[in-house]
C-alpha cells in the first residue's frame, strides 16, 4: 500500500526549517537548499511544495501569523468567561511581542527580517500596515470597552494608549531577541505598564480582571515564566 502523505504537515515542517535557518543566517541567507537540509528533505521535494524561494518565505511568514493566532484562540477559551479587557490585551502582547522560548525567538526573528525587507517591497509593506492596523483596532476597542466600564480614567485616549502599548511591547520583544532583557522581567514591565493604565477599577470588576492576569501568567509565555 502506497505510504500516504500530510501534505500540509510536510508544508510546516519547511515552514519550521526555514525560520530555524532564517535565525542562524538571516532571511538574504536563507536558499532553497538549506531549507531543504534543515527540514531533512531534498531541495527537488521542497520545490514540490513551493515553487520559489518568495512563495515558501511568505507561507512561513503567514505560519507565524497563523500560530500566533490559533495560540491566542486556545488560551483565551481556557480563561474563565468573559475575559476582561485587560487580561485579552496582556494576553496578546504577550504572545505577539515577547517571545518565550525557542520557536517563538525563531518566529519573531522572521517577523522583523521581513519587516526590514518591506523598507524595499511595497507590497509586503502595505500587507503589513493591515494587519498592524487591525491590531491596534482591537486593542483600541478593547481600551474603549474597559473606559466604559469604568477601569480607565476617562481622559485617557484609547488610540493614544493603544500606540504607546504597541511600542512598548515591540521594544520589549527586540530587546528579548537581542539578549538585553529577559522575558519574564518583560512580562513585568508589561504588568507595571497595564497597572499604569488600569487605575480605576470598579468594586467588582477590577479584583477579577487582576486574578485573571496573574492566575493566567504561566499560560502566557510557555517554559520562561510569560
Amino acid at each position: 500500500m502506497p505510504k500516504v502523505v500530510d501534505h500540509d504537515v510536510r508544508r510546516q515542517q519547511v515552514a519550521e526549517a526555514l525560520w530555524r535557518v532564517v535565525s542562524e543566517y538571516g532571511l538574504d541567507g536563507t536558499t532553497m537548499r538549506r531549507v531543504a537540509a534543515e527540514a531533512g528533505m531534498s531541495i527537488g521535494l521542497v520545490q514540490h511544495y513551493f515553487s520559489t524561494k518568495d512563495e515558501m518565505e511568505r507561507f512561513a511568514f503567514d505560519r507565524i501569523i497563523a500560530n500566533a493566532q490559533e495560540r491566542m484562540v486556545e488560551r483565551v477559551e481556557a480563561m474563565p468567561t468573559p475575559v476582561s479587557p485587560r487580561t485579552m490585551i496582556r494576553l496578546i502582547l504577550a504572545e505577539l511581542t515577547m517571545p518565550a522560548d525557542e520557536q517563538r525567538l525563531a518566529e519573531y526573528q522572521v517577523v522583523l527580517s521581513f519587516s526590514l525587507r518591506a523598507l524595499q517591497r511595497p507590497d509586503l509593506a502595505r500587507e503589513m500596515r493591515t494587519n498592524d492596523a487591525e491590531l491596534a483596532y482591537f486593542i483600541t476597542e478593547q481600551l474603549r470597552l474597559a473606559q466604559r466600564q469604568g477601569e480607565i480614567p476617562a481622559e485617557h485616549d484609547p488610540e493614544v494608549e493603544a500606540a504607546l502599548l504597541l511600542c512598548f511591547a515591540d521594544g520589549c520583544g527586540q530587546r528579548i531577541l537581542l539578549g538585553h532583557l529577559d522575558c519574564a522581567v518583560g512580562v513585568q514591565a508589561l504588568d507595571r505598564m497595564l497597572d499604569r493604565l488600569f487605575s480605576v477599577r470598579p468594586e467588582l470588576g477590577a479584583s477579577h480582571g487582576l486574578k485573571n492576569d496573574r492566575g493566567h501568567k504561566a499560560s502566557l509565555g510557555g517554559t520562561h515564566g510569560h
